[in-house]
């Protein structure tokens, strides 16, 4: 039986390809997934552990390196940018890697480079929106000053380097106070990559040209135009199949010709239905988020990339269902409740009724739902409803959680011991027990823990970068798992969220009386105890959370 390796994580391409590859028989090996929701598959053969790349790029590659040699993979396929980039390193640092088909890395380069990609789509006389690169925030008010409000502000890529965690997104600004903000997201845009690409609103609707191509020749194309999208930009919720637009087409196959493009590929537009006109927004280098559509209207992109690679396969059947509409179910529910949070009950109930209607005709899917893979589908319903549960429940405690969680306790000695608790013990909790460490003098009064999965990593990078002020013994730090032996040695025991305390009192309930939210010893923020996991903040915002834990510990808990 061949084997195939996918690395990745997400619901949408990510899965797509591990049931592309499981429904043709291949055992499907999978990296770098932390998805609760795709790990439930039952195509997925093994989940590989390979550590993690952000805490240690050697050992990663040692374990990437064993698992290839262990296991004569069919093919090796990364579906992300983090992956790609991984990959990247992997064969500049340590060798090639059989059995991996990359694109050209001068073409992906352009092509993940919003400046690049307009620069060459202008060249190729495809339209594209008034645009301008600015360098300095003064830049960006002269060209508000020029194309006024709504303007579009995008960061260069969308993932930076193979250690980000989120993606850079794409901002659009409706009024001074939105400028207002964003200006820290803004500002953080040009320290990272020196300059941003500002552009004049073009009001339309988003679409996709998707391809497979071979030396600068498109064997395979599908077009998808979205249904629902969020507001401010991102994926779509829901996307429907169409007939490829013939100059949107033509577009695509100009930048694949001229770059000579081996590899999958996807060309956004957005056309605007009153003018018929159209102008060109990226490219993505890499499978997409809409991926699901098109496997299920017809074009299976990931084998039929496996065709191409392996088996040299260089003619394909380019037929497929239009009118095939797609949704993501937890996404598209959120969407959905934005309408009524504006109310827009009207059209929410009509477009409820809409997919109801397909769905029963079989012409509206779940990209998460299928009948063969019916785990996913369950575990998407009870983390949506956890999720919404969860959202609710936030509301009312945040308002209430003064009320709710303070509880009158004395001025705490640097006699006590204290244990600070966090999700994942490399941000909150960990900077919490080295700052006290460094006001009580005594490393052996505090403890930090966490209870995700993984112990022994580092610091998250960016917060030691927030914290060098401080100078505290970062390095020493390694993340630990929390056990029933911390909770027994500590006097005090504090965590940092709703999260972080339910998860307490579900498993030490009988220790309740000794754990506290940190946050409801600030006095100064009445609006709520809760401090805020800031891992994937950004850094003005990760300094805020620090700088409020700081203050609790230092009035309070020496």
């Amino acid at each position: 039986m061949k084997s195939v390796l996918i690395l990745g994580s997400d619901t949408r391409s990510f899965l797509s390809c591990v049931r592309s590859f499981g429904r043709k028989g291949f055992q499907v090996y999978v990296a770098e997934c932390n998805d609760a929701i795709t790990l439930k598959s039952k195509y997925i053969y093994e989940n590989v552990d390979l550590g993690d790349f952000g805490n240690d790029h050697d050992e990663w590659c040692l374990n990437f390196a064993a698992l290839i040699k262990k296991i004569n993979f069919a093919l090796i396929l990364p579906v992300d940018d983090p992956s790609i980039l991984k990959m990247r390193y992997y064969i500049k640092n340590c060798g090639e890697i059989p059995k991996l088909f990359l694109s050209d890395e001068k073409s992906e380069e352009i092509l993940n480079d919003k400046e690049l990609s307009y620069k060459l789509a202008s060249i190729l006389n495809i339209p594209v929106a008034n645009t301008v690169i600015i360098n300095q925030y003064k830049g960006l008010v002269e060209a508000i000053a020029v194309y006024g409000f709504p303007i579009v502000i995008k960061p260069h890529k969308s993932c930076a380097s193979a250690e980000s965690r989120k993606k850079d997104v794409v901002i659009i600004v409706e009024n001074q106070d939105e400028l207002k903000l964003y200006s820290g997201m803004i500002q953080e845009y040009l320290t990272k990559y020196g300059s941003l690409i500002c552009q004049e609103f073009f009001a339309g609707v988003g679409c996709g040209v998707e391809v497979l191509a071979y030396h600068g020749r498109i064997l395979l194309a599908f077009q998808h135009v979205r249904v629902h999208e969020p507001l401010k930009g991102g994926g779509s919720t829901s996307r429907k199949s169409v007939k490829l637009d013939e100059r949107m087409y033509r577009d695509a196959e100009r930048i694949v010709n001229e770059l000579k493009y081996t590899g999958v590929l996807m060309v956004e537009f957005k056309f605007n239905e009153n003018t018929n006109k159209y102008i060109f927004i990226e490219t993505n280098a890499r499978f997409w988020g809409s991926l699901p559509l098109a496997i299920q209207s017809g074009i299976d992109f990931p084998y039929s990339f496996y065709q191409m690679c392996v088996e040299n396969k260089r003619k394909f059947d380019n037929q497929y269902q239009i009118g095939i509409y797609q949704h993501n179910f937890e996404s598209d529910l959120f969407w959905k409740y934005s309408l009524l949070k504006n109310r827009k009950y009207l059209f929410c109930l009509k477009e409820c009724i809409a997919e109801i209607i397909r769905e029963l005709i079989r012409k509206e899917f779940i990209d998460e739902f299928a009948f063969d893979d019916i785990r996913v589908g369950y575990k998407v319903i009870c983390l949506s409803v956890s999720s919404i549960y969860f959202k609710i429940k936030k509301k009312i405690i945040c308002k209430f959680s003064h009320r709710i969680y303070s509880r009158p306790v004395s001025k705490i000695s640097k006699q006590d011991k204290v244990l600070f608790v966090c999700y994942g013990n490399i941000c909150r909790s960990a900077f919490a027990k080295l700052y006290r460490d460094s006001l009580t003098k005594d490393i052996n009064s505090s403890k930090s823990a966490g209870y995700y999965y993984k112990a022994g990593r580092k610091m998250d990078s960016e917060i030691v970068e927030v914290i060098q002020n401080y100078d505290l013994a970062t390095e020493q730090h390694k993340s630990q798992k929390i056990d029933i032996s911390m909770i027994n040695w500590a006097d005090y025991v504090f965590c940092f969220d709703e999260n972080n305390y339910f998860y307490l009192m579900d498993h030490y309930r009988k220790y309740r009386n000794k754990i506290y939210l940190l946050g409801s010893f600030d006095y100064t923020d009445k609006k709520t105890v809760f401090i805020e996991d800031p891992y994937e903040m950004d850094i003005n915002e990760k300094g805020k959370i620090i700088e409020r834990i700081a203050n609790i510990v230092r009035e309070w808990l020496i």
